[in-house]
């Protein structure tokens, strides 16, 4: 068999238009925030410009709205990715002040080149307790999704010979 294709008949008002001219811009492959734009963005909000006011005058400083290289929307997000790495920051804080209540507190983070939450596990005294005891069988229930930050919730988990569940652990997972 054969890896050439050769293209025999073209019906071209099967095809859609391209985007117009004024359109461009907003193709996300044309979108993009310097790094020295993502500075001044951030400069603005630490005063409190609101985003809709920093987008006016990014715009007027590049020459109007159609020569930026991103959009508000763009902005916005920008500030959403930089507050999730936030909360990553403030999720280590809580496990590390667990830790250092608990000593046997175990968590392991993984990030990904961006320095975003890749995954996280953890499982504090009562958990890893369980386990040594009900540790036999273990299920890993990934029923639970967030919506927020797209990640996955599992649980490691078992009955006890109550008939209740017990958790031995818990994750995040992209």
């Amino acid at each position: 068999m054969s890896e050439v294709w050769i293209v025999k008949h073209i019906v071209l008002e099967h095809n859609h238009p391209l985007t117009t001219l004024s359109k461009v811009r907003f193709l996300p492959i044309n979108r993009s925030i310097s790094s020295t734009f993502r500075l001044l963005f951030q400069s603005l909000s630490e005063v409190n410009v609101p985003v809709s006011q920093q987008t006016v005058y990014f715009s007027t400083q590049v020459g109007g709205i159609e020569h930026m290289e991103c959009t508000q929307l763009d902005i916005l997000n920008m500030y959403r990715d930089d507050l999730k790495n936030y909360d990553v920051d403030l999720l280590v804080e809580e496990f590390e002040m667990k830790k250092f209540v608990q000593p046997d507190f175990f968590y392991s983070i993984v990030k990904d080149s961006s320095g975003r939450l890749k995954h996280v596990f953890w499982a504090d005294s009562i958990m890893i307790q369980h386990f040594k005891l009900f540790g036999d069988a273990i299920i890993f229930d990934t029923t639970y999704k967030t919506n927020v930050y797209s990640l996955i919730f599992g649980m490691f988990c078992e009955v006890n010979h109550h008939k209740k569940t017990v958790i031995f652990g818990s994750a995040f997972l992209r």
